[in-house]
């Protein structure tokens, strides 16, 4: 459970810091839709219809499960590396050790 928090910890504020990002291009592209919708004459006229699909294109987003972290996700996977890579010249000496 501890590597799990440890984990978290780690991946906690890049996580943050993609989301950030995400909603940044999410309002730029809003923000450029409507400076093109306030600058609209007789010649680029667009349906009302056509600048909502713009605006709602800005918000799909393909969401990966793999890249969720939650702290069942990061457990797993410090268990992983403990049991994968703790075998070499640090490992666990009890048998408790072992078997966590």
């Amino acid at each position: 459970m501890g590597g799990g928090l440890i984990f978290r910890y780690l991946e906690e504020d890049y996580v943050k810091q993609m989301t950030e990002n995400e909603q940044k291009v999410k309002v730029d592209c809003v923000h450029e839709i409507f400076n093109k919708a306030t600058n609209l004459t007789y010649y680029n006229y667009r349906p009302t219809n056509v600048t909502i699909e713009n605006i709602i294109h800005c918000f799909h987003v393909e969401v990966d499960p793999r890249n969720q972290w939650s702290s069942l996700t990061a457990a797993f996977y410090g268990f992983g590396i403990a049991t994968t890579l703790g075998y070499n010249r640090l490992q666990p000496l009890t048998l408790q050790g072992m078997i966590f």
